[in-house]
């Protein structure tokens, strides 16, 4: 789910235009929170760009979406049971490191694990579910309460666990550039579904080789 116009129709629940009875704080928030609510996914979003480079480079790109995925996760369940201010805070802030992170980094993981051929196409995948995330969040939200939502937006985060996870693997960029070629290879031959990937991999390797002798220039 798509945490982005979140606020427009979850504040009018906690800030009392709407029924009361679906406020989980038992009060109107105030101005002040409710500025915090809405500026504090921004802050954390910032906070996790910050790390995004540093895991990357590290663990590689898959780990770092299955780390950052964590977050979101997190943030959930608290919406799920909030009940005071800091709560909501926590979880805003939270889903902001995550959210930011993810977005930035699997537009780079997908275009290392497509083909050359089929990337044009993979790159509209992203923005088409964005939107269609957008108008489900307008649409479902109005109607349900902060924790049903939350329970609902759990669903990706547990289908990216239960198929991501186990059945996609690191990117072959990634492990050339730690110098594991078999690895490499057999992440290829995944991707692929093909036994002879000897031709893709050495053009991996010989990419990967221009791009570091011109950051040496």
């Amino acid at each position: 789910m798509s945490v982005l116009p979140w606020t427009s129709p979850f504040l009018p629940k906690l800030n009392g235009h709407v029924d009361p009875n679906q406020n989980p704080l038992q009060r109107p928030i105030t101005l002040l929170e409710e500025s915090w609510i809405s500026s504090l996914y921004n802050l954390g979003a910032l906070c996790g760009l910050f790390f995004i480079g540093i895991t990357s480079e590290k663990l590689g790109q898959k780990m770092a979406l299955i780390c950052f995925s964590i977050p979101i996760l997190i943030s959930n369940i608290l919406l799920i049971t909030a009940h005071t201010i800091i709560e909501f805070y926590i979880a805003r802030f939270l889903l902001g490191v995550g959210s930011a992170s993810v977005f930035t980094i699997l537009p780079l993981y997908v275009a290392e694990i497509i083909d050359v051929h089929n990337r044009g196409k993979a790159g509209m995948v992203m923005p088409l579910t964005a939107a269609l995330s957008h108008i489900a969040v307008v649409s479902v939200g109005p109607y349900v309460t902060i924790s049903t939502f939350a329970c609902l937006s759990l669903i990706p985060t547990f289908l990216f666990y239960i198929i991501f996870v186990p059945f996609v693997p690191e990117s072959p960029y990634y492990l050339v550039k730690c110098n594991k070629m078999l690895e490499a290879e057999k992440s290829l031959k995944k991707l692929r579904k093909r036994e002879n990937v000897k031709s893709e991999l050495l053009e991996i390797v010989k990419n990967f080789k221009e791009t570091k002798n011109n950051r040496l220039v």
